[in-house]
């Protein structure tokens, strides 16, 4: 499948190099692989998996309210697939940990840690990054001198892509581009 994605992707930017620059400009259907009657299997998908990858690249959304609660995978994520939908799920997906910097640490020092947030509770007595939580509003993080720095790329499979750009937005939308202070 991920050979099929960059043949019908990976020239978009110009270039083919086995990159997708750009996957949001990727349209790629999965259908296109469904196996044509008396088509070996092994060849092609069925229809339960073309079902199935398209679920893969669309986000899941509330039933009830429709709000997205977590963007689908991008075109070009389709060689982590085996261990991110595997029987056995993915480890770091299911672990609870939360990597945050403490209080008065530079950037870079490698004082990061990691904290398991079932056991510490909700707020586990520890100043968490800002960018950890689902809020937008942080106005005042920003206010306090605070700089929101992120980093994702369009294969990262733990968050997807889709969900740091609408974080990204939410902020830009709540607090604006230039921060205020």
């Amino acid at each position: 499948m991920h050979e099929a994605v960059l043949q019908a992707c990976d020239g978009l930017d110009g270039v083919k190099d086995g990159i997708l620059e750009n996957p949001l400009a990727c349209r790629f259907d999965p259908k296109v692989l469904q196996c044509k009657a008396g088509e070996d299997t092994v060849s092609c998908l069925t229809p339960a998996q073309v079902q199935s990858a398209k679920m893969i690249y669309t986000p899941a959304k509330d039933p009830k309210t429709g709000k997205v609660l977590t963007g689908g995978l991008m075109p070009g994520t389709e060689l982590q697939w085996g261990t991110l939908y595997s029987p056995q799920g993915y480890g770091n997906a299911d672990r609870g940990d939360e990597v945050h910097r403490d209080e008065g640490s530079e950037l870079g020092s490698g004082d990061l840690q990691c904290r398991d947030r079932r056991r510490e509770g909700a707020e586990g007595g520890s100043r968490r990054h800002p960018a950890s939580r689902t809020t937008p509003n942080i106005k005042a993080f920003f206010d306090r001198g605070g700089q929101l720095l992120m980093y994702q790329g369009f294969a990262d499979p733990q968050v997807t892509s889709e969900n740091a750009i609408r974080y990204h937005q939410a902020v830009l939308d709540k607090v604006g581009k230039k921060r205020r202070g």
